[in-house]
């Protein structure tokens, strides 16, 4: 870690402790989200095309893993990956100078909140199946379609939706909550994750101005995986930081907790289980630099990204159920705060492309042929 990352982490640490602790993991706070952005934190994670601090996509995947690792609200770390999906990659990359203009900075000031939406009741993994659709009119573009299983739909001001022409061409457009003929579905209740909200953007008649097209028409498909890309690097960096400091909790227990007259980290079968902690977190560390590395010198990461998103996604859950099970029956129970670790965990093998998802991209990728 060098010394500027150092600071970094130092700032994000303490900001962290002092101020994020006492807010409920449960239900999202807007005072929180502003406290996050009057300090810096999304300005961090915002390249400087866009007006913020970071310098290169390299030093936002820092700091993103930084985040994990500091943040004991994993869900609300995850709030913050979902807007960074549209924020920090989709428009520094994508869009013209005029949507940089209208956007910025209040989407890392804490006035706008960003989430992606792509998925419909139809078309998940195989999310090119949707049906949301879009026609050019001579005045503005017109939107009619339902996304849901959006994270951050019901606490968004802007939404990028993903959605095709008549002839199969797909675009992106950003979406602000109040145009007209957009309404937003209650919010679904999920198993973890609370304090990241998730909910449906019904599209009827949608009426955008023609400069809210991020890229260029018909560039949809291709922009939409190299954000996809972006989001498994993101998200992933944090769960490899909450892999950290899981550890390092298993770690104070059993040096603290004694069964049988001797601490139980002495015993063979709980040692074995935090190493095999930190062997998982040392091997995602060597994926992360080689991504950030790759990242820095202008290359693809796709296939990295899948290997990346399908090893973090297994660990990650592997390394909170092996806590639960170190803290038994206080990690199990609501006193404790493992079992709420467990279920937001369980998602990781689920979003941005399931694990066996990843599997089959991996194998296409090599040139397997299917």
């Amino acid at each position: 870690m060098s010394a500027q990352d150092k600071k970094i982490y130092q700032a994000i640490k303490e900001f962290a402790k002092n101020q994020m602790n006492s807010y409920s993991k449960y239900e999202f706070s807007r005072e929180l989200w502003q406290k996050c952005c009057d300090y810096g934190i999304l300005s961090m994670l915002t390249p400087a095309k866009a007006g913020g601090m970071a310098q290169s996509y390299g030093s936002i995947l820092k700091v993103a893993k930084y985040i994990g690792e500091c943040v004991e609200d994993t869900g609300f770390v995850f709030t913050i990956n979902n807007s960074l999906i549209v924020s920090s990659f989709l428009l520094p990359k994508y869009a013209n100078e005029e949507m940089i203009a209208e956007f910025y900075p209040d989407l890392f000031n804490g006035k706008l909140i960003a989430c992606y939406a792509i998925t419909e009741p139809d078309s998940g993994s195989d999310a090119f199946k949707m049906q949301t659709i879009y026609e050019v009119k001579e005045d503005c573009i017109i939107l009619n379609g339902t996304k849901t299983y959006i994270s951050n739909a019901t606490i968004a001001d802007v939404y990028a939706v993903v959605a095709k022409n008549e002839n199969e061409e797909y675009s992106i457009f950003m979406v602000r909550a109040d145009d007209e003929g957009v309404s937003i579905g209650k919010e679904i209740e999920k198993m973890g994750l609370e304090t990241c909200p998730m909910g449906e953007l019904v599209l009827c008649n949608c009426k955008i101005p023609k400069n809210r097209v991020i890229g260029k028409l018909g560039q949809g498909m291709q922009m939409s995986n190299m954000t996809l890309d972006f989001e498994r690097c993101c998200s992933f960096s944090s769960h490899l930081g909450t892999m950290q400091r899981v550890m390092k909790e298993c770690i104070t227990y059993v040096n603290s907790r004694t069964e049988f007259g001797k601490n139980i980290g002495s015993y063979q079968l709980i040692r074995e289980k935090i190493a095999k902690m930190k062997i998982a977190i040392e091997l995602g560390e060597t994926l992360l630099h080689k991504i950030i590395t790759m990242k820095d010198a202008g290359r693809n990461t796709y296939l990295e990204s899948a290997i990346f998103k399908y090893y973090i996604g297994e660990e990650y859950c592997k390394t909170v159920i092996e806590a639960l099970q170190i803290f038994g029956a206080y990690g199990y129970s609501k006193e404790g705060e493992i079992e709420h670790e467990v279920r937001n965990a369980l998602a990781s093998k689920i979003y941005s492309g399931t694990s066996e998802i990843q599997i089959d991209v991996i194998a296409r990728m090599l040139g397997v042929k299917g």
